[in-house]
């Protein structure tokens, strides 16, 4: 077999992953025998793996967080670097071309594009973060200007059909969908013949590497919806357990305008922060901004005319960009839960990075609360950003918290004045049956172990039930959980030699 050494030089310019993949291909399954073809092909391989490995080191690196905005003017791509933006999601001026590419390249602004013929000649450009799939909310009912109304929403299958065709031009580059508030509100009539067709959601999320959907709480007029801010992290919720928990990252679009003349209300900035956390606690391993205004007239970056908004959404973005090897760090489950007045319960985010333990906190409905933290280890709390610091006393610590508030804690020392879980204590009390469909038996090995609460919290850290010491029947050595929803939930077991915490399934 003669190799095509122009072909080579050809590709070796004008890079083509599909050339790549065929010249490796070919070579590979040759029928001829001659090992050195063999070697030829693994190098091949082995060099474009490399050169993919490297291409896309930015949206796997560990202090990057992607924070976006939507079809803006080239003319704004500086300011919105200087407020902390580094991805230009699609683009209003049309299809990405040179010129456009250069201006991005200046500003070390990303992009998300529709993957059409120039794009495909830069696919060794790192700067293209990801493809755009060309639909807008498909699962909304979708205006049709021939008939002048609507038809249905676009089948999954169209979605996945598409997704599949950008995956083979690049396999290397992730593909994102944007999907409309039906993700958060189930009875949205926007959906139209396909209201309340939720199972539609986890077909469409198999047609990308990257979901993304939109509620604007404070913009909504619809009743239930204008102002609970919450609907951003049911939202968010939603979209991560449609994706079967197969770890694609879901972003979610943040409000920051008033969009329309008839929108209930412009979000303030205290209420941009609220939605931001709350989705980042939820879960989301990204953000965007919508930024745009029909409020008189259409302006796409509308917040930028916005100082105050401008000002708070920078210190936003710079925060997440600093914590940005926290938040992409894993959870940690059990470290800490958090109780508060029912009426105000709060939700978390547990993490460990670079030897401090964080937790990530947001008020989930209006009104004032104290909230008091449990941690397994720690001996003082700084309030990131607030210029405040808070001691750690027997294992807990309280703070304060006004509607939707925001508070971020990075924990200093190790020790709480109770013995680690890691210390052998959780070898001395075992809990089963787990996974449990009805009660828990705690079993205490040793007499000279005495229990003096027991906290089960759900897996954000909101507390589900207390027993004090006077409540807990050891005689009976049970927790009823029969009416718990089936889930993963989180046991801290208090006692007089320590703290020990225990992950258990509900059936």
């Amino acid at each position: 077999m003669n190799l095509d050494t122009k072909y080579f030089a050809k590709t070796k310019k004008d890079f083509s992953y599909n050339r790549w993949f065929k010249i490796v291909k070919v070579l590979f399954h040759s029928p001829s025998n001659d090992e050195k073809l063999k070697k030829i092909a693994f190098l091949l391989f082995l060099s474009f793996y490399c050169f993919t490995s490297i291409a896309q080191t930015f949206s796997k690196s560990q202090n990057f967080f992607p924070i976006a905005v939507t079809l803006q003017a080239p003319y704004n791509i500086e300011a919105y670097n200087k407020a902390g933006v580094n991805i230009y999601c699609d683009l209003s001026w049309g299809p990405l071309d040179a010129y456009h590419l250069d201006l991005l390249h200046k500003s070390n602004m990303y992009v998300i594009c529709a993957q059409d013929s120039f794009a495909l000649t830069k696919l060794n450009d790192t700067l293209i973060y990801a493809w755009s799939l060309p639909y807008d909310e498909p699962d909304n009912a979708q205006w049709n200007p021939k008939t002048s109304d609507y038809d249905s929403c676009i089948n999954p299958s169209v979605i996945i059909g598409d997704y599949k065709k950008y995956k083979l031009k690049d396999p290397t580059r992730p593909v994102i969908l944007g999907l409309g508030q039906g993700v958060a509100n189930s009875t949205w009539y926007g959906r139209g013949s396909c209201y309340n067709w939720l199972a539609s959601y986890p077909k469409y999320l198999k047609g990308c590497d990257i979901g993304t959907f939109d509620i604007y709480p404070v913009n909504s007029n619809v009743v239930g919806i204008t102002n609970n801010l919450w609907y951003v992290a049911k939202g968010m919720d939603s979209i991560i357990a449609w994706s079967a928990n197969s770890n694609k990252p879901m972003w979610t679009w943040i409000e920051t305008t008033k969009i329309n003349t008839t929108s209930a209300g412009k979000p303030s900035p205290s209420q941009v922060k609220s939605e931001v956390w709350m989705a980042l606690i939820h879960g989301a391993r990204g953000i965007g901004y919508f930024t745009h205004s029909w409020n008189p007239n259409y302006v796409s970056g509308a917040v930028l005319l916005d100082t105050p908004m401008v000002s708070s959404i920078t210190i936003i973005n710079n925060q997440i960009r600093a914590l940005a090897s926290v938040l992409n760090s894993p959870n940690i489950i059990g470290y800490s839960t958090v109780s508060s007045n029912t009426a105000v319960p709060i939700d978390i985010m547990s993490k460990k990075y670079g030897g401090y333990n964080y937790i990530f906190s947001v008020a989930m409905r209006s009104g004032n609360t104290t909230a008091t933290f449990h941690v397994a280890s720690g001996i003082s709390v700084e309030v990131i950003g607030e210029n405040r610091s808070i001691t750690i006393t027997g294992g807990q610590f309280s703070d304060n918290f006004s509607s939707y508030g925001v508070h971020l804690y990075k924990i200093k020392g190790s020790s709480t004045g109770f013995r680690n879980m890691n210390d052998g204590l959780e070898n001395e009390i075992k809990v089963f049956p787990n996974p449990a469909k009805d009660k828990l038996n705690i079993q205490v090995l040793k007499n000279t172990i005495k229990i003096s609460k027991l906290i089960l919290s759900n897996t954000i850290g909101q507390e589900i039930l207390a027993i004090d010491q006077d409540e807990i029947n050891m005689d009976n050595n049970t927790l009823n959980i029969k009416l718990l929803p089936e889930g993963i939930y989180i046991l801290s077991i208090e006692t007089d030699n320590g703290i020990i915490v225990k992950k258990v399934i509900k059936q």
